[in-house]
C-alpha cells in the first residue's frame, strides 16, 4: 500500500499542493472527507475502492460540501470508476482530469439511511462477500466468483415483498435483490447492465429462487449481463422502494456488510448528489 500512497502524491504533486491523510476506519475515511469537504479543498482524491468512495461521500453529506472526488485504485474492487469510465489505474491520467477541471454530477442512493455510490443488494450476493470475508479465503474477483458458484448449492432463499412508486407490491422467495446505480458488482457481476448514474433512478434486479445447477447458470449469465430475460427475472426502474422481510435482513453496501435496522427497508436515489473526476461522458 505504501507504493500506491507514493505514486498517488507523485502524481498530483503535478499538479499543485498535495496533503495526505490516512485513514484507520471506515468511521475515519468519513471524517476525512468531512473535513476536507469543509476546508473547501480543490479535490478530494481517494486511494481505494467503491468502499472507501462511499466513506468519502458520507462525509461530504455530512458537511455540506460539493467538493469532488478523483478514485484511484488499489486492489480493491471498482465497479463504480468502471460505471464512470474513470481511468482509476493510470494516476497520472487521474491527475490531468483534476488540472482540467473535468467534473461531472452523479446520483447516488441510501439505504437504511445510509448513502452509498454503486450498488446495495439482499441475500446471495451479501452472503458471497460474508463468505469472502472470512479469515483465510482469498479476495479477489476470481475468488467471489468461485465463492458464488459454490453458494449455489449453500444458499437458503428468503421471502420478501417489493414496494415501487407504483404501489404494486412484487412478493416472492428470492436468491437475491439488488439495487444498482452503476452497472456492475463484485468486480465482475454485471447485476444491471443498462443502469446509469445521472438519470435518477436506480435499477431493481430481483432474481428469484431455483434450483442450485440454474443458479449457477444464472451466476454465469449474469457475469455477461445476460440474465435480465432469464424467467423469475424481474427488473425494475424507480426512484425509491419499500422491502419488508420476514426479520431484519444482512446486506452487501458498496463491499461492506450491514444488518437493517428493522424488517422494513427503504431504499432511494439521491440525484445528482455528488461531484466526480471523470472523463467527458
Amino acid at each position: 500500500m505504501r507504493h500506491l500512497v507514493e505514486r498517488a502524491y507523485a502524481a498530483m504533486r503535478t499538479i499543485g499542493p498535495v496533503e495526505i491523510v490516512e485513514s484507520s476506519s471506515a468511521r475515519d475515511e468519513v471524517r476525512c472527507a468531512a473535513a476536507a469537504g469543509l476546508v473547501g479543498a480543490r479535490a478530494l482524491v481517494v486511494l481505494g475502492g467503491d468502499t472507501q468512495v462511499s466513506h468519502a461521500l458520507r462525509g461530504l453529506l455530512q458537511a455540506k460540501a460539493n467538493t469532488p472526488i478523483a478514485m484511484l485504485a488499489t486492489s480493491g474492487v471498482n465497479d463504480f470508476a468502471h460505471a464512470l469510465g474513470a481511468p482509476v489505474h493510470d494516476f497520472m491520467a487521474m491527475a490531468r482530469l483534476i488540472a482540467d477541471a473535468s467534473v461531472c454530477a452523479v446520483d447516488a442512493a441510501q439505504v437504511d439511511g445510509i448513502a452509498f455510490v454503486n450498488s446495495v443488494s439482499f441475500g446471495f450476493d451479501a452472503e458471497v462477500l460474508a463468505c469472502t470475508q472470512r479469515p483465510g479465503v482469498a479476495r479477489g474477483v476470481t475468488a467471489y466468483v468461485s465463492t458464488a458458484i459454490r453458494q449455489c448449492w449453500r444458499f437458503r432463499a428468503f421471502d420478501a415483498s417489493i414496494v415501487a412508486p407504483d404501489g404494486v407490491a412484487r412478493s416472492g422467495r428470492w436468491l437475491t435483490v439488488a439495487f444498482a446505480n452503476g452497472q456492475r458488482l463484485g468486480g465482475a457481476i454485471r447485476i444491471a447492465p443498462h443502469a446509469r448514474l445521472d438519470d435518477g433512478l436506480l435499477d431493481c434486479v430481483a432474481v428469484g429462487d431455483t434450483t442450485p445447477v440454474r443458479r449457477a447458470a444464472l451466476v454465469a449469465r449474469t457475469l455477461r449481463g445476460a440474465h435480465l430475460s432469464v424467467a423469475g427475472v424481474a427488473v425494475l426502474g424507480a426512484s425509491r422502494y419499500e422491502l419488508t422481510f420476514a426479520e431484519r435482513p444482512q446486506f452487501q453496501l458498496d463491499g461492506e456488510l450491514h444488518r437493517a435496522a428493522s424488517t422494513v427497508v427503504r431504499v432511494g436515489v439521491l440525484p445528482r448528489a455528488f461531484r466526480v473526476f471523470a472523463p467527458t461522458r
